[in-house]
């Protein structure tokens, strides 16, 4: 129906773990420089006019970047692993009667790409974060060797995209670290009881602090004295009842 030279255009190795847990796919990575929109369907690849492949176009506006994977390629390989993500607490503020806590996520990522061929490839790797459910999720990206190309964040899903070049017959890998920060506000309605939850009981520098310490022992010396009390103003509230019942039985 209508023909379009593209001025940005190129064939790049796309990794999406959804459509190959090791494998990438040979694609062309092109901007719809057209006027129009481009309707979803299929689409056929060719090389210098030779059939590569078949994929799916979806629907792109005018200057909009699509893939198009079309062709596993087999002579590169790459093997991704994650890590259970870490918590760590990092303050704790108590303040009119209120404790907020803040606390980061932590999440790494590595892909390991092995290239077996006598071919250098713009690889692109598509990341989906680990910590998707969190806010103000912040993502990096590292390479062993060199550095990254470009990165793109994912308008689809929460991910981003990094480009990387992989030299004929070398290794590369490339580290994704996630981050993520959730602040959590609670009413204390016992400081005491709190602070023992959140500070002593666990592993964390403020349950070792002597200061500390010394206050909650005082706090738990004021505990029994306060059972004391309380038994003996029962006590009290007792006797001066069985008083009064004299006093009646006296009149």
């Amino acid at each position: 129906m209508f023909s379009i030279p593209l001025t940005r255009a190129g064939v790049i190795l796309f990794y999406k773990e959804d459509n190959h847990p090791n494998r990438p796919y040979r694609a062309i990575k092109f901007k719809n420089e057209s006027e129009f929109s481009l309707g979803k369907g299929k689409t056929v690849v060719y090389n210098d006019g030779i059939f590569s492949g078949e994929c799916v176009l979806d629907t792109t506006k005018p200057n909009e970047n699509r893939i198009l994977p079309h062709c596993l390629e087999n002579g590169v390989k790459v093997y991704k692993d994650t890590k259970p993500y870490e918590t760590r607490r990092q303050s704790i503020k108590v303040s009119d009667g209120v404790g907020m806590i803040e606390e980061v996520y932590t999440s790494e990522t590595t892909y390991r790409i092995e290239n077996k061929k006598d071919e250098k490839f713009n690889m692109a790797i598509e990341h989906v974060n680990v910590l998707s459910g969190y806010k103000n999720v912040t993502v990096s990206f590292a390479l062993d060797v060199g550095s990254i190309k470009e990165k793109e964040k994912l308008s689809s899903n929460d991910g981003h995209r990094a480009y990387v070049e992989l030299e004929p017959k070398k290794n590369v890998t490339v580290t994704v670290v996630e981050k993520a920060v959730s602040v959590s506000k609670t009413v204390i309605y016992n400081q005491t009881y709190w602070i023992n939850n959140n500070l002593l009981s666990i592993d964390s520098p403020l349950s070792k602090n002597r200061e500390v310490l010394d206050i909650f022992k005082i706090q738990n010396q004021l505990d029994v004295l306060n059972k004391e009390l309380q038994e003996f103003n029962e006590e009290r509230k007792l006797i001066e009842q069985q008083a009064a019942r004299i006093r009646t039985n006296l009149a």
